[in-house]
C-alpha cells in the first residue's frame, strides 16, 4: 500500500497509463483492487492509498496500465461495471502535482488524538526504564498492545481529559484514587469522576465492596491538569513501591458510546418535571450553562484541526499548556507533542522490548548483588575487634604457651573424633540398610579464621540406591547423620548458627529477609526427598499460605510433640502436612528427621 497522496510521479501521471480510483472499500487489498482492473487489460501496479498514522485504508488508489488504451478503455466502463463488493468506483486520470493547485503542504490532522497515545511510554534501555521491573514492564507492553487492537476501530479516540491509572493497590477506593490525583496535578485542578473499577462478580469483602480490578479512571475540566497529573504519577517509584508503580495514560473513549449517552442525558433533562414548570423561552446560552456545570468536557463530537489557542482564558477546557523540561521527571517515560505523528509499536518490536528490559533487569541485579556483598564484607571488616597492645611481655609468653597447648589437645581430639567417625561408617551397623560398605573416602579439614576447625568427608557406598528417590537412600541419610562420637572429647562442641544479620541475604528495606541457613526447619517425622508442588494443583494457594503461617509459628512457639504440633496448626493428617510442605518450596528438597521435641 501507498502512503496518502493525490499525486504520483510525474512520468506516471504525463503517459495517460495511470488512473486514480476513489470509494474503494476498506477492506480491499493490493491484490484484490489488481484483479479488479486487469479486466480491461494488463497493468503495471494496482495500489491501495493508506493513512499515515493509523495504517488504514483511505478508500483511494493507483492502477497503473501497461497501454494507454487500456486505461481509457478503464476509464469509459459503465457504472454497473465499477462495482467491488457493493460500492461504486470514481476513477479519473491520475494528475501531476501541479496540476492540483494546492500552494501549501496539507498536513494529516489528528481527530483521534493519537499523539496521547505517545505519552508516558516506558522504552527498555532508557532513564525511565530503570528500577522497573519486570512484571511492570510485561503490564505496560500488554496495555500497548491491547490499545493498538481497540484503535484500529476508527469510532474510538484518546480522550485529552480522562486518563486511566492502573497498579492500584487493593484497598485504594475512589476517595484515594482522587486525593492522590488531585495532589499530583496542581491545587486548582478540578476532579469530576474518580472510580476505581470493581469485579462486580466476586464475592463482597468485609468492608462490603467488591475486590478491585487494580485500575480507575480520573477526569479533569482541564488538559493542562490531566497531561501534569500523568508526568508527576506515572511511573513514579515513590507513589506505591519500587516494583509496583503506577502506570497512568490517557484512557482511550468510544466516540458512538459517548454521543448515545450525551442523548440519554438530553432526553433525560427534557423529561425532568423540575425543567417542565421553567419557561420554554429560556435563551439556549443558559441551557447551555447548566448543562456545563453539571456535566463534563464534551467529547463527542470530532475536533477538526488545531485547537485555537487566541482570546482563550487559562480556565477554558480544551486548552493545551506545554509543561517546561524542567518539570518532567526522568522517570515519567516519552512525551508527547501536539501534531506529531506517533506509530504504534508492532507485536515484534514489542516482544523484542520485554527481552531487552528482561535483561537489563537481569544485570542490574547482580550489579546490585555484588555491590550489597561488597558493603557486609565491610561491615565485618568493621566489626573485627582491634588487637590490644600487651605491656606486659611475659603475660605473652604464658598466653602463647596456653594456645599451643590447647590447639595440640583440640587437634588429638580432632583425630579421634574422624577415627571413630570412620570406623563407625565402615562398621557392621551398616548391615541395617542392606550392607551398605565404604568402597574408599576421601576427607578435607579446614580452619577459618573465626571458627573452630571442621572436616569434609565424602564416601564412596557399595550397594547404594542410584534413584535419589528411593526410600533405602532416605534409611541411608538418616543413618549417616545420626553417626555421633561425642565421648571422643570433650572440647570437640558442635558449631551453632545464631540468627544475626550474617544469617540474612539479598537484604533490602522492602524484600522479605530469609534466613541463608533456611530455618527454621520443617519437622518431619522421618527423612524424605520433596519435590514442589505445581501451581495448577488444586489447593495449591491454601497449603502455600499455611506454610508461610506454620513457618511464623515455629519462630514464636514451642511443641510438645507431632500430635500438639499438628493441632495447634490446624493439620488433619501426615498427608496434608506433606503437601503444604510442597507448595512452599521452589526445588527439590531433601528434609531430615527432624523432631518437634528438639525446638
Amino acid at each position: 500500500m501507498l502512503p496518502f497522496d493525490y499525486c504520483i510521479k510525474l512520468n506516471d501521471a504525463e503517459d495517460g497509463c495511470t488512473v486514480f480510483i476513489r470509494n474503494i472499500p476498506f477492506s480491499v487489498d493490493d491484490e484484490q483492487l489488481k484483479t479488479f482492473v486487469e479486466k480491461t487489460g494488463p497493468i503495471k501496479y494496482a495500489l491501495v492509498c493508506v493513512d499515515k498514522l493509523t495504517e488504514h485504508s483511505r478508500g483511494t488508489g493507483f492502477a497503473k496500465f501497461l497501454n494507454r488504451e487500456d486505461a481509457e478503455k478503464f476509464l469509459s466502463l459503465p457504472v454497473q461495471d465499477l462495482k467491488i463488493e457493493g460500492q461504486v468506483l470514481h476513477v479519473k486520470p491520475a494528475l501531476k502535482k501541479e496540476s492540483l493547485q494546492t500552494d501549501k503542504k496539507k498536513q494529516a490532522k489528528d481527530n483521534r488524538n493519537l499523539y496521547l497515545v505517545k505519552e508516558g511510554v516506558v522504552v527498555a534501555g532508557t532513564r525511565a526504564a530503570v528500577g522497573v521491573s519486570a512484571s511492570d514492564m510485561a503490564k505496560r507492553l500488554a496495555l500497548e498492545r491491547s490499545k493498538t487492537q481497540m484503535l484500529k476501530n476508527l469510532n474510538r479516540f484518546v480522550s485529552r481529559y480522562r486518563l486511566v491509572v492502573s497498579n492500584l493497590p487493593a484497598h485504594y477506593d475512589d476517595a484515594a484514587l482522587r486525593k492522590l490525583c488531585v495532589r499530583g496535578a496542581s491545587s486548582t485542578a478540578v476532579v469530576t469522576e474518580a472510580r476505581v473499577m470493581r469485579d462486580l462478580r466476586a464475592p463482597v469483602l468485609s468492608n462490603g465492596k467488591h475486590p478491585s480490578k487494580g485500575y480507575g479512571f480520573v477526569m479533569f475540566t482541564r488538559h493542562e491538569d490531566a497531561l501534569a497529573c500523568l508526568r508527576r504519577l506515572n511511573n513514579n517509584p515513590d507513589i506505591f513501591n519500587n516494583n509496583n508503580r503506577p502506570i497512568v495514560s490517557f484512557s482511550i473513549e468510544d466516540r458512538t458510546a459517548l454521543n448515545a449517552r450525551k442523548k440519554r442525558l438530553e432526553k433525560s433533562i427534557a423529561n425532568n418535571p423540575q425543567m417542565k414548570k421553567n419557561d420554554p423561552k429560556i435563551p439556549d446560552r443558559k441551557n447551555r450553562k447548566r448543562k456545563n456545570a453539571i456535566g463534563k468536557p464534551d467529547e463527542s463530537k470530532s475536533k477538526k484541526g488545531n485547537f485555537e489557542r487566541k482570546n482563550k482564558s487559562n480556565n477554558e477546557a480544551g486548552k493545551f499548556v506545554k509543561l517546561h523540561n524542567d518539570e518532567v521527571n526522568e522517570y515519567t517515560g516519552l512525551t508527547a507533542k501536539e501534531g506529531s505523528q506517533h506509530k504504534m509499536r508492532s507485536n515484534q518490536k514489542l516482544k523484542m522490548q520485554a527481552d531487552v528490559h528482561r535483561q537489563n533487569v537481569k544485570i542490574e541485579k547482580k550489579k546490585n548483588k555484588r555491590a550489597m556483598k561488597l558493603k557486609m564484607a565491610a561491615k565485618e571488616r568493621i566489626k573485627q575487634p582491634k588487637q590490644k597492645i600487651n605491656k606486659n611481655p611475659k603475660k605473652k609468653n604464658n598466653d602463647g604457651e596456653k594456645k599451643i597447648k590447647n590447639l595440640i589437645k583440640e587437634t588429638a581430639s580432632f583425630s579421634d573424633l574422624v577415627t571413630k567417625y570412620k570406623s563407625k561408617l565402615s562398621g557392621n551397623s551398616l548391615e541395617k540398610i542392606k550392607s551398605k560398605w565404604i568402597l574408599h573416602y576421601f576427607k578435607r579439614i579446614e580452619f577459618q579464621h573465626r571458627g573452630s576447625p571442621h572436616a569434609h568427608i565424602l564416601a564412596w557406598l557399595d550397594n547404594a540406591p542410584e534413584d535419589a528417590l528411593n526410600k533405602d537412600y532416605n534409611k541411608a541419610i538418616d543413618f549417616l547423620i545420626s553417626v555421633s562420637a561425642a565421648e571422643a572429647s570433650g572440647d570437640i562442641r558442635l558449631q551453632t548458627h545464631k540468627h544475626t544479620f550474617t544469617c540474612y541475604k539479598g537484604i533490602a528495606s522492602r524484600r522479605h529477609q530469609k534466613c541463608r541457613f533456611e530455618a527454621p526447619f520443617m519437622p518431619v517425622k522421618k527423612t524424605m526427598i520433596l519435590t514442589p508442588m505445581p501451581d495448577t494443583e488444586n489447593g495449591f494457594q491454601q497449603y502455600k499460605a499455611k506454610y508461610s503461617s506454620i513457618r511464623k509459628n515455629l519462630e514464636k512457639y514451642e511443641y510438645s510433640g507431632f500430635q500438639s504440633f499438628y493441632d495447634e496448626n490446624n493439620i488433619a493428617s501426615d498427608e496434608e502436612y506433606v503437601n503444604i510442605i510442597r507448595a512452599g518450596i521452589n526445588r527439590p528438597r531433601v528434609f531430615l528427621r527432624f523432631i518437634v521435641l528438639s525446638l
